[in-house]
């Protein structure tokens, strides 16, 4: 509480509490989070992001020597960012001592702490990926100028976090955080930069597109690092601006532990067990991670992926008049377009729909009137669900 470090630590806490659900969190560690975030590059980890994002560091050990009854290569220092990008292989071969937070700067180069913001954008308030996170942090030097301006977007690019440029962060030091040509020129070099990465990323096989699209994050880049710099005005903002740095209503601080009660009666004593509640036969599996869904399975040679193909916003009601799909076979990865016409038999169609409780068609052939919205009319196969969905 207060000091140097608290608008820091005060931003990652509040961050830390819409990290998954609260039962997550309390069987889960910040240290095996990283690991999970090391093995899989393109989960926008909330941890991940907070620690890179303040310039966190790790006291590891390599356990490969532990287990041979060596010494283990010794203690040493490496930075988060560091951790993260050495290769799912080498992380699973460190064993994880220590962290270091540097929240508050004892002077010098670094300057002193000014502001640190931490967002993210989700489906869901509680228990969701973040479609796109930041952590950002601007510290500031002798007369209040901006010293040094750095942190990290995860959800932008496949292969991990995604740093703060030099050429963007060199827009704002020596200017005065509230220089409003230096802050529009910080977030328009950021924002350009940040396109380029994720242009670059868009045609990789792991492209995370398919979660948000391109432009929507773009546009959440730029209005997080403005909530940055008017976190870094001091208080108190005008009210036509304070809103946009208020609290998330998702953060676990603003919403209460659920609780509910059930009570269920049994109609007739003398049928029992009938009637009696019973768990659900698989709860245990799936609660301890132990199920296995046709995801889990690895995959196989020649294996295709399919995504289906719904019927846009306002179809609802119009008659099905076919589509073009040139464009679509023509995109990387696509292998087929499965439409209702392949069917051997038109009634296989209808017999598919009830077996799957989508009546009254499994794909809606052509001609035949959209019940929905997100009515299925196809199926794109490709040799990864990222190219089938794209």
């Amino acid at each position: 509480r207060g000091g140097a470090a608290a608008p820091a630590a005060a931003a990652l806490a509040r961050h830390l509490g819409r990290v998954a659900t609260t039962q997550v969190r309390a069987v889960g560690s910040w240290a095996g989070n990283l690991a999970l975030a090391a093995a899989h590059p393109a989960l926008p980890s909330d941890v991940a992001v907070l620690l890179v994002g303040v310039g966190a560091s790790l006291t590891v050990i390599d356990r490969t020597g532990l287990r041979r009854g060596g010494g283990g290569g010794g203690l040493r220092t490496v930075s988060v960012s560091e951790y993260l990008s050495c290769g799912p292989r080498s992380a699973a071969s460190l064993l994880i001592v220590a962290l270091r937070l540097p929240l508050a700067s004892a002077g010098g180069r670094a300057g002193s702490l000014a502001a640190c913001f931490a967002d993210k954008v989700s489906s869901r308030h509680a228990n969701s990926h973040a479609l796109l996170n930041c952590c950002l942090a601007l510290r500031t030097g002798k007369g209040g100028a901006v010293a040094a301006v750095g942190g990290a977007f995860g959800g932008l690019v496949s292969s991990g976090t995604w740093a703060v440029p030099l050429s963007a962060a060199s827009r704002l030091v020596g200017a005065a955080p509230s220089d409003e040509a230096a802050m529009r020129g910080f977030i328009a070099e950021l924002v350009q930069q940040a396109a380029k990465a994720v242009e670059s990323d868009a045609g990789s096989a792991s492209d995370i597109g398919h979660l948000a699209p391109h432009e929507y994050r773009l546009s959440l880049v730029a209005s997080f690092a403005y909530k940055l710099l008017l976190s870094a005005q001091g208080s108190p903002l005008p009210p036509r601006l304070a809103s946009a740095v208020a609290g998330s209503l998702a953060a676990a601080a603003d919403r209460p532990v659920s609780c509910g009660t059930q009570s269920i009666g049994v109609s007739d004593a003398s049928l029992a067990p009938v009637s009696l509640p019973l768990p659900k036969l698989t709860s245990l599996l799936q609660a301890s991670g132990e199920a296995l869904y046709s995801s889990d399975e690895p995959s196989v040679a020649g294996e295709l992926c399919g995504a289906f193909v719904l019927a846009p916003d306002g179809s609802a009601g119009a008659s099905f008049c076919g589509a073009d799909w040139s464009a679509t076979l023509a995109s990387p990865g696509v292998v087929d377009v499965v439409s209702a016409a392949d069917f051997p038999n038109p009634a296989a169609n209808a017999t598919a729909a009830a077996d799957s409780n989508c009546y009254p068609f499994y794909l809606h052939p052509v001609g035949s009137p959209l019940p929905c919205v997100g009515a299925p009319v196809a199926v794109v196969l490709a040799d990864s669900l990222s190219h089938a969905r794209r």
